[in-house]
């Protein structure tokens, strides 16, 4: 599993929460014609001299999707799909937030993306130092997990 990066897909935020020797990464997303919010993450645990794309790190994959339960009828589709994206997003930093005050890593950091361009996404990504992109993604639009 990675956190694809590619055309109709809106990314609101990433997180990153650096541990030692483990890792902790998240996106949140929504593909173009959906209701559906999505949250991507996963746990990294770093074998002993490993390298980013070698395969040898412990890695534990989750996809959650959130969708509108539609009991609010009072309110539009637009203003319920921002509501979700909201707790959706708040959640997230519920958790990194728990991650660092259990010791997991020392600081997260937050993304905020909001765009649905791929090179602009790709863009915001990349610059971070903890984004290691495989070298196969270049030119494809699409940035691998880090």
């Amino acid at each position: 599993m990675t956190i694809e990066v590619k055309e109709g897909r809106y990314f609101a935020a990433q997180w990153f929460v650096h541990g030692l020797e483990r890792d902790f990464l998240a996106a949140v997303y929504q593909d173009a014609g959906e209701d559906t919010w999505h949250l991507v993450y996963r746990f990294r645990y770093y074998a002993k001299g490993s390298t980013p794309h070698d395969g040898r790190d412990e890695k534990s994959w989750y996809h959650v999707k959130a969708v509108p339960d539609g009991r609010e009828k009072k309110k539009s589709e637009a203003e319920m799909r921002r509501e979700l994206k909201e707790k959706v997003v708040e959640s997230v930093d519920t958790m990194c937030r728990m991650l660092v005050d259990k010791g997991f890593g020392d600081s997260c950091e937050k993304l905020h993306i909001e765009s649905d361009d791929p090179e602009r996404v790709s863009e915001i990504i990349i610059q971070r130092s903890y984004s290691h992109v495989a070298p196969s993604v270049f030119g494809g639009g699409e940035v691998g997990e880090a």
